[in-house]
């Protein structure tokens, strides 16, 4: 089976992590559905300006006739929400959002490209929302954009949605036209790479910190302001809490935006959403606003500070999945508009998809087996669709092998349905044979003398390998009854070539049944050993009496006696001389 999710870089699988996290759904195999809806030839929406329950489509890949590549013309991420502050004297402030990413993207369709799009898989587009514009007396801020994504779910088992394309959203503008102090604080635009920007501060100086490595912008306070949400987490506050202005990470099938604090307006819907801007209208003080960060891969930060600094939020970052043939992304300022996308998928009138494939043992759908394999065997046949998924249950249907079959020629039918309706058939043809056990001659019994050393022969004579039904001698297995007239590395043993050695003790005399067993290559207990005897015979040699003497004696003057000389012979016995 294809390991089709091998290529995917790390960070990308993290998505599915989250969906299981904010849904409850379980990663488990997504089969084609033929009830979706297909994938049009040409597509064109703009999202509405929501904080939840945004533009989200899902269509299916053609499984026939399907478009050789899908070219995304646009991916625009949402703009962050324009703020106009009525002046308590003097002209109007007006703050602009700031501007989604704009990108484009064409990616293959071919189902033997594991760079391409799979025939079967899903498309899903979440289209970031406009952060919510606000007007108001003194003070005005309005929250960041969302992100816009395309995401992709291959027709595999345990398929995750995949990131193919984020535009990042705009961050949310701040001004205020309150006498006691005014400006006009842009959000920014959102990013082209990854990274989220920080958010602004008035005096052109840097707010809150934008998101990276698919992090979230961070959450101002005194009063809130939401950083834009990341595709691995939403955005917090300095002490790590999440709060309801924050932005929210990725998620498959869209997340909401940030809600406004105090008198701000509430950031986009989107596949990673824009922060809520902040409001604090104090009438003894001069006022303070925060614009919210553009959601995106990784999330703009807040506009402003810990502290009663205003500013504009950060903008987004954004994606292009390496597998994109051709790719652009570019800043924009704001229009004051949803996220957009549009693409064109013209079809192939030629593209059809291969049905199942077989696991067959053997070659060329045959088996051969032996008669005592038969109660066991198992062709342990199964079927899998072309991107590898496993065919079970109903969709496949195979005839079972019967174990108690004798010799014969026996054939099993399959038949195999994938998750596309596509059918095949397979046969598999079993030879039961007879299992013929192997042939060898040894040379016969042999007899050698006491203390003759490491004997050496060649001691089987013929053997038939290989036989008629492919089988061959292995191994042979020497046991000897009397273990000890051997010393313990000289123990009679027969290698594959046939050749006898073993070693006589030392002294060592006498005759022992010595047990042969060929073993062939099928290793059977019944049919598949050849046990044979032979009489090894280890003979005595005498040896010469060994005299006994004292090596001086001493005889008194004119004395006389008898002197007496004992020698022993081989077998033990005294001899008087």
């Amino acid at each position: 089976m294809t390991t089709y999710f091998s290529r995917f870089t790390t960070h990308k699988s993290v998505l599915a992590a989250l969906v299981l996290v904010l849904t409850g759904d379980l990663l488990v195999a997504y089969p084609y559905d033929d009830t979706q809806e297909v994938l049009p030839t040409y597509y064109d929406v703009t999202g509405i300006t929501t904080r939840e329950n945004g533009t989200v489509h899902t269509y299916g890949i053609p499984i026939t006739n399907w478009p050789p590549r899908i070219d995304f013309l646009i991916i625009r991420g949402g703009d962050g929400g324009r703020a106009k502050a009525i002046a308590t004297a003097g002209k109007d402030k007006t703050a602009s959002g700031g501007g989604g990413a704009l990108l484009s993207a064409e990616f293959a369709v071919d189902p033997y490209d594991e760079n391409a799009l799979r025939p079967g898989g899903q498309i899903q587009i979440i289209i970031g929302s406009q952060g919510l514009d606000k007007t108001r007396n003194h003070t005005a801020a309005s929250g960041g954009g969302g992100a816009t994504a395309i995401l992709y779910r291959a027709p595999v088992d345990g398929a995750e949605w995949e990131m193919l394309a984020v535009a990042g959203g705009g961050g949310g503008g701040a001004a205020s036209g309150d006498i006691l102090g005014t400006f006009a604080n842009n959000g920014r635009n959102a990013n082209t790479t990854e990274d989220g920007d920080n958010g602004k501060r008035t005096g052109d100086a840097e707010g809150q910190p934008g998101g990276i490595n698919g992090g979230a912008g961070k959450t101002s306070s005194l009063p809130a302001a939401g950083g834009g949400g990341g595709y691995v987490e939403n955005s917090k506050d300095k002490d790590g809490v999440y709060l309801i202005f924050s932005g929210g990470r990725g998620r498959a099938f869209g997340v909401r935006g940030g809600e406004g604090a105090g008198f701000g307006s509430w950031g986009g819907f989107g596949f990673a959403s824009g922060g809520g801007g902040g409001v604090n209208d104090d009438q003894a003080n001069p006022d303070v606003g925060k614009g919210g960060g553009g959601g995106g891969y990784s999330g703009g930060g807040a506009g402003g500070d810990d502290d009663d600094a205003s500013g504009g939020g950060g903008g987004g970052g954004s994606y292009i999945s390496a597998w994109a043939i051709s790719k652009s992304a570019t800043t924009r300022d704001s229009n004051r508009i949803s996220g957009q996308v549009a693409f064109t998928a013209d079809v192939d009138s030629t593209g059809d998809l291969a049905g199942p494939t077989f696991n067959l043992p053997g070659a060329d759908n045959a088996v051969q087996i032996f008669d005592y394999q038969a109660a066991t065997y198992d062709p342990g046949v199964t079927a899998e669709d072309l991107y590898g998924n496993l065919i079970e249950g109903d969709n496949f249907i195979g005839d079972t092998f019967d174990q108690s079959s004798g010799p014969g020629t026996y054939v099993l039918n399959y038949q195999a349905t994938d998750q596309f309706g596509k059918t095949s058939y397979a046969t598999l043809t079993v030879t039961v044979k007879v299992a013929t056990k192997p042939v060898f001659t040894i040379a016969g019994d042999i007899t050698v003398i006491e203390d003759y050393g490491t004997y050496i022969d060649d001691f089987v004579t013929s053997t038939n390998a290989p036989d008629v039904d492919g089988q061959i001698i292995t191994s042979y297995t020497v046991t000897p009854t009397f273990t000890s007239l051997f010393t313990d590395d000289g123990q009679p043993a027969i290698n594959k070539d046939g050749i006898l050695t073993f070693t006589p003790a030392d002294n060592a005399s006498g005759s022992t049944a010595v047990t042969v067993v060929a073993t062939d290559n099928e290793d059977d207990l019944v049919n598949g050993k050849l046990e044979k005897t032979f009489t090894l015979t280890i003979t005595s040699v005498p040896e010469p009496p060994v005299f006994y003497t004292e090596s001086s004696m001493v005889i008194d003057e004119n004395t006389s006696g008898a002197i007496v000389f004992t020698a022993e012979e081989p077998f033990g016995a005294s001899i008087l001389v």
